[in-house]
């Protein structure tokens, strides 16, 4: 079971993405703790809290950390930023109380995040689903797994719909796909939903910022073979990242697991077929 970060706790994901900044501020300027809070005129506890996500951190208290750390401005505003979107209230947070609390923070790791790399062997990856095979898919789900499932049909497809806006919107995020041939094949709605399904994938292998590619079986064994995950990196700085596996509906950013999980990336994308082959052989698919 992979780790789990303190958002299974209740504590927001992005007050930890700021808190884990910040600490690795402190530590990278060599202070301790207990130095930063007597220059800063706070409690060692406060500190703390402000570095593990527990208490929200202000603009005012960035500006004093910025000071202390002489940061640029540069390095000043993303922790402005995140100073402020930790505070607000998205979108998702109008669905329904029933809503699983990983839900949120994939949502904020998607908005925040610089590049997002998923590895999806069994469906297609929610973002790239059309709505009728999310329509499809959910309402499986949901007689399948009717405890497992407190939303409305209405409201998961409608989360979904609201999160697949972040391919097109201004500054996405650079994507990378690798999807599992078993996920074009396993029939989820009917033969129009999937044909549809298949359509909308060549559709977004146009996209500048959507890179798409299959891994068919013929590969043989391969490094994904675990599962899916999802890899956030939320800045250009090494170690900025975090895995989501959904299976589990965890995150972790454990820097060991982030090293193996970026490697294990590197070996799909080159084990898979590259962006061209995969898009014939989607257009095969149909042809078929």
């Amino acid at each position: 079971m992979p780790a789990k970060t303190k958002s299974a706790t209740g504590v927001p994901f992005l007050a930890q993405v700021l808190g884990r900044r910040l600490r690795r501020l402190r530590e990278q300027h060599g202070f301790t703790r207990e130095q930063v809070a007597a220059e800063l005129e706070l409690s060692a506890f406060s500190v703390l809290r402000h570095e593990t996500g527990e208490t929200k951190v202000s603009v005012a208290n960035i500006l004093a950390y910025a000071s202390l750390y002489k940061l640029s401005t540069e390095q000043v505003e993303p922790l402005k930023q995140l100073a402020r979107q930790s505070k607000q209230r998205g979108w998702w947070t109008a669905i329904g109380a029933n809503l699983h609390p990983a839900f949120a923070y994939l949502v904020e790791a998607e908005l925040m995040a610089k590049s997002i790399r998923n590895w999806e062997p069994s469906v297609i990856p929610g973002l790239l689903q059309t709505e009728d095979y999310t329509k499809a898919l959910l309402a499986r789900a949901k007689f399948l797994w009717k405890e497992d499932n407190p939303l409305s049909l209405a409201e998961a497809v409608e989360s979904r719909e609201r999160r697949k806006q972040l391919l097109t919107a201004t500054n996405a995020p650079k994507f990378w796909f690798i999807i599992g041939a078993s996920a074009l094949r396993m029939m989820v709605g009917d033969e129009s939903v999937m044909r549809g399904q298949i359509h909308h994938l060549l559709k977004l292998c146009e996209l500048a910022n959507v890179t798409i590619q299959v891994m068919t079986e013929e590969t043989g064994y391969h490094v994904g073979t675990d599962g899916p995950c999802v890899l956030f990196h939320l800045s250009e700085e090494p170690g900025d990242a975090v895995v989501y596996y959904e299976n589990s509906l965890s995150f972790t950013d454990d820097a060991g697991t982030l090293k193996r999980h970026a490697r294990q990336f590197e070996l799909l994308v080159s084990q898979a077929l590259d962006p061209a082959a995969s898009r014939s052989y989607l257009q095969a698919i149909l042809a078929a």
